[in-house]
């Protein structure tokens, strides 16, 4: 999340670099609840914010399999779709919903899956044209 860097009175590093590590221009808001001053931040560190169309409500729903169809539904080309990073022991089901989701849209759909940098590359590429 961002931080608010124009208060003075905090004893905290408020630099560009350790609230924005070097290379890092993606951010999320939280629930997708954009504010002004994010928004200001964002574009004082030359970030940008990312949303997402297709989302995998894995936070309630527990059912990998389910999730990944539904997200492979949902997904076009040129989607963004959000799925919560699992773990040992922490949401261990989205790691089935991110395989099932693969094998649906690379194997079966055909789909290539790319990072939001080179989605942003590829429609700056076909802006050009």
């Amino acid at each position: 999340t961002y931080t608010d860097t124009t208060d003075t009175t905090t004893d905290t590093d408020t630099s560009d670099a350790a609230i924005a590590p070097q290379g890092v221009k993606w951010f999320r808001a939280p629930h997708a609840k954009y504010t002004t001053l994010m928004e200001e931040g964002l574009t004082q560190l030359h970030m940008y914010n990312v949303m997402c169309d297709t989302y995998a409500v894995d936070p309630i729903v527990e059912d990998g399999n389910w999730i990944g169809e539904t997200l492979a539904r949902q997904a076009q080309e040129g989607s963004i779709v959000l799925i919560h990073m699992p773990e040992r022991g922490f949401r261990e089901y989205c790691l089935v919903a991110l395989e099932r989701l693969l094998q649906i849209m690379c194997i079966e759909r055909g789909f290539q899956i790319v990072t939001v940098s080179e989605l942003q590359r590829i429609s700056k590429q076909e802006q050009q044209q």
